[in-house]
């Protein structure tokens, strides 16, 4: 079962929500402050976030975000990686 193989690797359900999905499950309603506040952050509206029509940022490469669009991406458990797109296999491979 997932919930027990995420378990066994130390996720519980916010950390999973911020690393596997980064919250985008939830309704605009359903976000904690700290989440309302990076996405806000990162140019979201509810409006938008209920259309599902992303703001410019996400359009950016990590290097292209500013910093405080950094910090707003890493509070929602991105990193560069995975702001990117990119596989960490092709990461590894590279090296």
């Amino acid at each position: 079962d997932e919930q027990i193989a995420g378990g066994n690797l130390g996720f519980e359900l916010e950390n999973w929500d911020c690393h596997q999905n980064h919250f985008f499950a939830y309704n605009w309603s359903g976000l904690g402050d700290a989440q309302l506040a990076a996405y806000v952050g990162l140019g979201w509206t509810e409006t938008t976030w209920n259309d599902n029509i992303p703001p410019e940022s996400f359009s950016k490469r990590w290097s292209e975000l500013n910093p405080e669009e950094q910090s707003a991406a890493r509070e929602l458990c991105f990193f560069e990686v995975t702001w990117n797109g990119d596989s960490l296999t092709s990461i590894e491979s590279t090296q």
